[in-house]
């Protein structure tokens, strides 16, 4: 079976304070790699953060 070749895109989200970087980033990655696992034919090949 072929794969889907993707990349994963995240970027830096912060507080309403602008002063604490949030945990957005961990959490988008966790999002991401929860994503392919589940769908077997889409292949990371890259990370932008």
């Amino acid at each position: 079976m072929s794969k889907y070749k993707a990349i994963s895109y995240t970027r830096l989200s912060y507080t309403n304070e602008k002063d604490n970087e949030s945990n957005s980033i961990s959490n988008q990655k966790m999002l991401i790699r929860d994503f392919v696992k589940k769908h077997s034919d889409i292949e990371i090949v890259s990370e932008i953060l």
